[in-house]
């Protein structure tokens, strides 16, 4: 079951960016964090007459594609559980997206290395 409702209405404004960290941020979704000099997704929008602004790092970017796609949407900080939810309810093609997002993108044979962006599109396209 989709956790977003699509009668939510819409964002004052909305404005994506893709820059490269000039410090550390911690993902918004995974928890990880995004180390200086990677690039990531910054979403500044203003609700109901507030200003916020979500980090997240380009795995979970890749990966809530998958929501997009199936839920016409997603609720920030919630993608992991939105996910897990789904696989728990017999989308099963999710399971390798749901262990690597709890493991921050980590392999499991090679843990010092992290799974990249084109890997994760790769596991989302497998699941649509």
């Amino acid at each position: 079951m989709c956790r977003i409702d699509i009668d939510i209405g819409r964002a004052e404004f909305e404005d994506v960016k893709f820059p490269t960290a000039r410090k550390q941020h911690v993902c918004g979704e995974c928890g990880r964090q995004i180390e200086s000099s990677e690039e990531y997704e910054r979403f500044t929008c203003k609700w109901d007459g507030h200003v916020s602004t979500a980090k997240t790092c380009l795995q979970c970017y890749e990966a809530r594609k998958w929501l997009l796609q199936e839920c016409s949407g997603w609720i920030f900080g919630e993608v992991r559980e939105d996910l897990e939810e789904h696989f728990r309810e017999g989308e099963y093609r999710l399971g390798r997206l749901v262990v690597l997002m709890r493991r921050n993108w980590k392999r499991i044979r090679q843990p010092e290395k992290r799974i990249d962006r084109l890997e994760v599109r790769r596991l989302v396209m497998a699941a649509v």
